[in-house]
């Protein structure tokens, strides 16, 4: 189902329901760039330095599209029922005061992407879905309240003059109108109203626009010219956003309530419009349910970012809050690149990863298709991929697939009578999100500390920038093949395959009377106080919190956080596509993966590492959960705690 600004009043109560019901929920976004290449992502990046050049790189685009499938497990047919929602989001301008006029990025490969996937762009530009973040929400809910106070009080009728022409609204003598245009201007107006409240049966009249100026004038003499008559109003424009001034017939007491009654309704129906798509993230957020993406490290950063709060510069601060805004997800691009699945898949893109899922070994799920998709052939279905709905439903797919896989490890195939087999079967998987293009920390853990592994095997080099990869390959010959990670022109990371000839570089580089390049180790580089963090430039201060698991409340979720969130007109986003899959170090296959050497480098970096990267600690506790489910009387089901 596509939703935008005109249907998504009357489909909210619609996907409110899908998601109480669902057993976890699938999401994907489409954004307007992916990188400003602020920073380039290297293959020995600490986690910490990860999260701030993502942070850096990818501030100011916006998510324009986002997907949703809610999967929810039938009793009666025995498979899953699965609704796809396709959200078109894009801000537009309000009269309201504290709502930005937003500034956006855009990257062009990004733009033309979208374009060959056939994205309709003035759908999402046109009746795209508004958003507020709750800081925004609340500033601009009491910017009208003070309004709606102030409305109240003071009327604009001349029943409230003081008789000397003064405005109710006016703090001091009216404003002297000191040249014949203005006052021609002001009669002109007069005997306008005059018309109508003698020639016509109307019960308002809208005024032309004019400049403040002149509607001050208005507002100060117009009342004074009809004692008794009529009500003198302001409006914006939806259209244009031109202010009005209205001219109301009557001027008694029960007008003026119903008049302001009208004002409130209406601007808090406005407020609600303008609240937008940040419900649907509420709705998420409140119901604590299983969040499933493919490769899900920026739908989580945009989707934060664009609806909740600004990211915060500390990334213990922003797993604090991703734990409270989406407490359980999943990734399937890590699920699938980590022990049983690197055997099994040679590539975890999503498309080619569903393709290979729904082969022997493994099972395919028994879903109910949505109709959008339900077209026949796989391969039809997957003509819609890279629509964001139709891309949550794959992830979705996939991950049914793969539990199925560890589900057939179970003796006893009864239906589910408990969640804790379930729970102890993924748990590996929960709360890590994939890393790309990270040699030996594949994941992000969001709930606990990151993988630090040894690197006394990697270097940091400065070298002239005329070299190439081929000059530091000549360069570190005598100790054999080495991977290379380019920063920038003249900087990069040397990671050596053979380990034990970590102790040869010194007396390589103490034996090499060139002194045109610099050589550290990996520790000294890091505690040099030269080679700082990147820091994100967006100036806000985030306090650290560790809210209880018991926190519901989205609104309180956000302060809690204690943010500083000034007015900005910074949003987010565009996603992972295929050319830009990068094998996971799990997978041998591709051990000896490089990123591209900078772009004024023309050869590429091409580096033999092959070699085996594993994480111990996880294959040992995925061959522990794998022992443990063997025996175990529960299959695959709705999770208890998902509900």
């Amino acid at each position: 189902m596509d939703i935008t600004r005109a249907n998504f009043t009357e489909t909210l109560p619609i996907v409110s329901k899908a998601i109480d019901e669902s057993s976890f929920i699938c999401i994907d976004g489409e954004f307007t760039g992916l990188t400003n290449h602020r920073y380039n992502l290297t293959s020995y990046d600490s986690p910490e330095q990860r999260y701030l050049k993502l942070h850096s790189n990818t501030e100011n685009f916006m998510l324009l599209q986002f997907g949703m499938c809610t999967f929810s497990w039938k009793e009666d047919v025995q498979k899953y029922q699965v609704d796809a929602f396709n959200f078109y989001i894009f801000p537009f301008r309000s009269s309201f005061p504290g709502v930005p006029d937003r500034i956006f990025s855009c990257q062009a490969s990004s733009l033309d992407f979208l374009t060959l996937q056939d994205f309709d762009f003035n759908k999402a530009i046109k009746e795209g879905i508004p958003f507020l973040r709750p800081s925004e929400e609340a500033s601009v809910r009491s910017a009208i309240e003070e309004k709606q106070a102030y409305r109240q009080s003071t009327y604009r009728s001349p029943a409230k003059f003081d008789g000397v022409g003064r405005s109710p609204l006016s703090k001091g003598p009216s404003t002297p109108i000191t040249d014949q245009k203005t006052k021609d201007f002001t009669e002109k107006v007069v005997a306008k109203i005059k018309n109508f409240l003698e020639n016509t049966e109307d019960s308002e009249i809208v005024l032309e626009p004019c400049n403040s100026y002149l509607r001050k004038i208005l507002f100060e003499n117009i009342p004074a010219a009809f004692p008794g008559k009529i009500l003198v109003e302001s409006r914006t424009d939806e259209q244009t956003h031109q202010r009005h001034i209205v001219v109301v017939r009557g001027a008694s007491a029960s007008l003026q309530k119903e008049r302001n009654l009208q004002a409130k309704v209406k601007e808090e129906s406005d407020l609600e419009e303008a609240v937008g798509f940040s419900k649907i993230v509420r709705k998420l957020s409140q119901s604590q349910k299983l969040i499933v993406g493919h490769n899900m490290l920026l739908d989580v950063f945009y989707t934060i970012q664009q609806f909740v709060c600004p990211l915060p510069n500390v990334l213990e601060e922003f797993k604090s809050l991703v734990g409270c805004v989406f407490p359980k997800v999943l990734d399937t691009k890590l699920m699938g690149s980590m022990l049983p699945f690197r055997e099994l898949l040679s590539t975890t893109a999503l498309g080619d990863m569903n393709a290979r899922l729904r082969e022997p070994p493994f099972q395919p799920p028994d879903i109910t298709v949505p109709g959008k998709y339900n077209v026949g052939s796989t391969k039809s279905q997957d003509s819609n991929l890279h629509e964001a709905a139709y891309d949550a439903y794959v992830t979705g797919s996939a991950f049914l697939s793969m539990v199925n896989y560890l589900k057939s490890f179970q003796t006893n195939k009864k239906n589910l009578t408990s969640f804790s087999s379930l729970c102890s079967l993924i748990s590996p998987y929960v709360n890590k999100v994939f890393l790309m293009r990270s040699f030996d920390i594949p994941y992000l853990n969001l709930s606990g500390p990151d993988l630090s592994p040894c690197r006394d095997h990697v270097f940091h080099l400065e070298f002239p920038a005329l070299w190439k990869s081929n000059d530091l390959r000549q360069l570190f010959s005598p100790v054999g093949q080495i991977h290379i990670s380019w920063i920038n022109e003249t900087q990069c990371w040397i990671g050596l395959h053979n380990k034990t000839q970590t102790k040869n570089v010194k007396s390589l580089v103490s034996g090499n009377s060139n002194d045109s390049f610099r050589l550290r180790t990996y520790k000294e580089y890091q505690s040099d106080s030269t080679s700082a963090l990147p820091t994100a430039t967006n100036g806000r201060q985030f306090s650290p919190f560790r809210p209880s698991s018991a926190t519901k409340s989205f609104i309180s979720i956000v302060e809690a956080a204690q943010i500083t969130d000034t007015p900005t007109t910074t949003s987010s986003a565009q996603r992972k596509r295929p050319q830009s899959e990068v094998t996971s170090p799990f997978n041998t296959s591709d051990a000896s993966h490089s990123p591209d050497e900078p772009e004024l480098k023309k050869q590429k970096s091409i580096e033999d590492c092959a070699t085996t990267t594993t994480n111990t600690q996880d294959e040992t506790e995925i061959k522990q959960t794998t022992t443990k489910v063997k025996n175990s009387t529960s299959t695959f089901h709705v999770p208890d705690e998902w509900e």
